[in-house]
């Protein structure tokens, strides 16, 4: 969803996040954004990929956030962003790694790897052979599927938090990353976050992190997803992550609750 620029009458919101904003489970009209743009009449703009991290945010934000000039930007944070944004702890996980190459922020520079063995047969496959990497993809998932839970760095990451090494080198990463994206950001623009997740160690640290930052981190969808879920509402689709319909609602109006309430 990319509305118009020049719009002068209403407040223009940019939304910038990974699959779950992405949102190609439900029909353009159902997305939380559609929602809000019904019930509050702003101008959106939606700026998600699925299977980005920080970093490409960023950088799409980076390529269009000056041609739009929103009044307010909303950050949508999902636990594996922080797989995502660091190269070792993302070739640890078997979870969260789609084996595609991306940039990682690496010594202060922008950096593409593959995070994965066998790079260039996977880099091959995935711009040359749709078979190809249809075979590698099943073979990642069926080697997912039979890794022990209690050894996943996803497990670890919920038992041991910033403890756990690559853990505490991906939020000092994704902090800079956060921090790149506030200052890219006019400083009257103000930017809320929420996260997909449930109050997990990654959630926490989110918040944490937002705080810090001078990021509003609304906690509201999260717990109203998890409220629903406890009154039996079915809030996701198949693949149990993703919002159904009514996941997308449900985080439409606890978003709206607070913007009426405090922007």
């Amino acid at each position: 969803m990319y509305g118009n620029p020049h719009e002068e009458t209403k407040k223009k919101v940019l939304f910038i996040g990974d699959s779950f904003t992405h949102a190609i489970h439900v029909s353009n009209d159902k997305t939380y954004y559609a929602v809000l743009k019904k019930n509050l009449d702003i101008e959106v703009f939606v700026l998600a990929v699925q299977g980005y991290g920080t970093l490409q945010e960023y950088m799409m934000l980076d390529k269009y956030v000056d041609g739009i000039d929103p009044d307010l930007v909303v950050i949508q944070f999902c636990g594996n962003d922080f797989i995502n944004n660091y190269y070792e702890l993302e070739l640890a996980s078997s979870w969260n790694n789609n084996g595609l190459r991306r940039p990682y922020f690496i010594n202060n520079s922008i950096t593409y790897k593959t995070p994965a063995n066998f790079p260039a047969i996977r880099d091959f496959a995935a711009n040359y052979s749709h078979f190809m990497y249809l075979v590698i993809s099943r073979l990642d998932r069926l080697k997912a599927s039979h890794d022990k839970s209690g050894e996943s760095v996803e497990h670890i990451i919920a038992t041991q938090g910033l403890a756990f090494p690559l853990f505490k080198e991906s939020a000092e990463i994704t902090e800079r990353l956060l921090r790149m994206i506030k200052q890219r950001i006019p400083a009257q623009t103000p930017i809320l976050a929420f996260s997909t997740g449930y109050a997990g160690r990654d959630d926490k640290e989110f918040k944490r992190l937002s705080e810090k930052i001078g990021i509003r981190y609304i906690e509201s969808p999260s717990l109203a997803l998890r409220a629903a879920e406890h009154a039996g509402v079915t809030t996701t689709v198949a693949d149990g992550q993703h919002w159904s319909n009514e996941g997308h609602e449900i985080v439409a109006n606890a978003l709206q609750a607070y913007l009426k309430e405090k922007w």
